[in-house]
């Protein structure tokens, strides 16, 4: 698989998915521009450390899942949660 990474919003407008890489502080700027963009049914994935995006984010989409998680080395993910966490093709 090859992804395409840019700055430019206006390219996402079809997308299926999102992965959201930037600071907690430039988060909520982010997604009000993406959010009139996107289709509904988008997945967001943010990867940033902390949770205080969350209250946020719900004011945006109807769906938003926090899952305590980091890296645990090469390839691999620790969930800190409880329950399962599955990471792949579903």
């Amino acid at each position: 698989m090859h992804l395409k990474a840019s700055s430019d919003i206006s390219l996402i407008a079809d997308a299926n998915l999102v992965l959201l890489s930037v600071k907690s502080p430039d988060t909520e700027p982010v997604i009000r521009s993406i959010a009139s963009i996107l289709p509904f049914d988008t997945v967001i994935l943010s990867l940033q450390n902390g949770v205080s995006i969350v209250p946020m984010a719900k004011t945006f989409y109807p769906a938003v899942v926090y899952v305590a998680a980091g890296m645990n080395g090469y390839r691999t993910v620790k969930h800190h949660g409880r329950g399962k966490l599955v990471l792949g093709i579903y």
